[in-house]
């Protein structure tokens, strides 16, 4: 969707489809960076949200990609963090915990953001499959999650 220097930025149809996909990216890290030396490992620390954005031409903006910022500078180097409302309407969807690691204040949101970190341990469902990002033409605000794995 959008690149953000050494991130990027992805959206998809489903909460579901998004948070399988960034397990499944940290878990493929995982299994990378085993045979790979220390000092040339790359570790993406993610954030999830569900909530409105803004598409303007080829850029998003507004709170949910605040938010989406916010809790990837939250996440440990091959962690993945999630606001409650991704929590919520996955919880009962997918094999995954997710620890609740109280509210945070996050940059240009007004209220602390209920956090929640997920981590690529979490148990596979043999059903799981990856998402495909879901590019949608610019238009009014819409539903959507968004990704953002970077490298510490």
């Amino acid at each position: 969707m959008k690149n953000t220097g050494d991130g990027f930025l992805a959206e998809f149809a489903s909460v579901v489809d998004g948070v399988r996909c960034g397990v499944e990216v940290q878990r493929g890290m995982v299994e990378r960076n085993a045979a790979t030396p220390v000092q040339q490992r790359i570790e993406f620390r993610m954030g999830i949200n569900l909530g409105d954005v803004i598409a303007e031409g080829e850029d998003i903006f507004g709170d949910g990609v605040n938010i989406v910022a916010g809790l990837e500078a939250l996440a440990d180097p091959g962690g993945i963090c999630v606001s409650r409302v991704v929590r919520d309407q996955v919880r009962d969807r997918v094999d995954y915990t997710f620890e609740d690691t109280g509210d945070h204040q996050v940059k240009n949101i007004a209220r602390p953001v209920p956090v929640y970190t997920l981590t690529p341990e979490a148990r596979r469902r043999s059903s799981t499959r990856l998402a495909r990002p879901v590019l949608q033409s610019a238009g009014a605000p819409r539903l959507s999650i968004v990704v953002l794995p970077l490298p510490t």
